[in-house]
């Protein structure tokens, strides 16, 4: 376990973090389906935490908020619990890196709505939604070291090319269980 001082700035943190990681912290939420995590992407007020907490009686909740991604050896990218990088504790901080690690199912960005509809996404618009999730983040957004914001952006790119994205529109009651089923569990995407 790796001991950090807490005045360290956040910025500081989060590039050591992230370069450590080969990854980058999304505002987002997840979810387990048969062991790999769906990513739910959305502005504020978007439905991120509604759409976790409706699938959470069937698909174990991985995060709500902050999404930690980062790309494995082999090219698989992987998703865990970014909430709390680091806690506190006393003078220091510690890491709490032993958080369950998923692999990337799919990136879905959702939009509330009357009906239910779910449709593919083109790698650019979904690396459009990825690089929007990666902005919303406390400490990214005002992130200023260039090299540090080109990797994001790369990674955006090759997760977007490596996952489907998808376009999903959801009414706030449990049949969008049925539908993240259908979709991801029945078809094995």
């Amino acid at each position: 376990m790796r001991t950090i001082p807490i005045s360290m700035p956040s910025n500081a943190k989060i590039e050591r973090d992230t370069l450590q990681r080969r990854g980058v912290c999304l505002h987002a939420s997840a979810v387990s389906v048969s062991g790999r995590a769906l990513l739910f992407l959305g502005h504020s007020t978007a439905g991120k935490s509604t759409i976790s907490h409706l699938l959470s009686e069937r698909y174990p909740v991985i995060a709500d908020d902050k999404v930690r991604a980062w790309q494995k050896k082999n090219g698989d990218w992987m998703i865990s619990d970014g909430s709390t990088d680091f806690q506190s504790k006393g003078k220091n901080m510690i890491s709490t890196g032993s958080r369950k690690k998923y692999p990337l199912l799919a990136v879905l960005r959702i939009f509330k709505a009357k009906t239910m509809t779910i449709k593919p996404l083109s790698p650019r618009r979904t690396c459009r939604y990825l690089i929007d999730a990666v902005f919303e983040v406390d400490g990214q957004r005002d992130h200023k070291d260039l090299k540090t914001i080109k990797k994001w952006f790369s990674y955006t790119v090759v997760i977007s090319k490596k996952n489907m994205g998808w376009g999903l529109t959801f009414r706030k009651d449990k049949s969008i269980m049925k539908l993240i089923h259908d979709v991801f569990e029945e078809n094995e995407v």
